[in-house]
């Protein structure tokens, strides 16, 4: 598998598909969040989970904002303490299980990058204003370790479909197989799935 080909081609599609989704719901879209392609492989790795991630969110009904924000209407659709911790959660493991194949990978980067992509998908509001987000969502990058190194045989089982699920998501282009499409319509929907999963263990 060519990851940063397959990658590339990846965030070509929904990086259009997403500005698309986006630009009805702030008029502002193209000053406030618009991820793009790079030379380097982890800022294409970082663009498809944000991308992926504010697809999800979208799907579900949610804005990308908490429940901190000043804006009411935007409060009514925001995401919960829960979902938030979840998305931390999801977004760190989705990289992990991303970075594992590559050949070498740059272990200084992960924690950086894992804050960037938190800091992209919510470009709806500025998360460092409030004590209570920044704390969640410190809470939820602990996590990540919790999990992966936990014996929970359930949790194994969806740790490792999970990144199964992201192999092929690599390795297909973000086109879905029929082996998969037997158990989800989409990708989307597959992520979706354990996003939701990982967000009932913090409700």
């Amino acid at each position: 598998m060519n990851l940063e080909k397959n990658i590339i081609e990846i965030v070509k599609r929904e990086n259009k598909n997403l500005d698309k989704s986006l630009k009805d719901l702030d008029k502002n879209f193209s000053n406030k969040y618009q991820p793009k392609l790079s030379n380097n492989i982890y800022e294409n790795i970082i663009s498809m989970i944000v991308d992926i991630m504010v697809k999800i969110i979208i799907d579900i009904d949610k804005l990308p904002v908490t429940k901190r924000i000043d804006n009411k209407l935007y409060q009514e659709k925001a995401l919960s303490d829960s979902q938030l911790v979840g998305l931390v959660v999801f977004v760190g493991l989705f990289h992990i299980f991303a970075l594992q194949n590559l050949k070498k990978i740059n272990k200084s980067r992960v924690s950086e990058d894992n804050t960037k992509m938190i800091a992209s998908i919510f470009f709806l509001e500025n998360l460092t204003k409030n004590k209570d987000n920044i704390t969640i969502i410190s809470h939820g990058t602990k996590q990540i370790s919790k999990m992966t190194s936990h014996e929970d045989k359930t949790l194994r089982k969806i740790l490792d479909t999970f990144r199964v699920t992201v192999d092929d998501y690599i390795k297909n282009k973000g086109v879905i197989t029929s082996k998969l499409k037997s158990a989800f319509p989409s990708y989307l929907k597959a992520f979706r799935f354990y996003f939701e999963t990982i967000t009932k263990m913090y409700e």
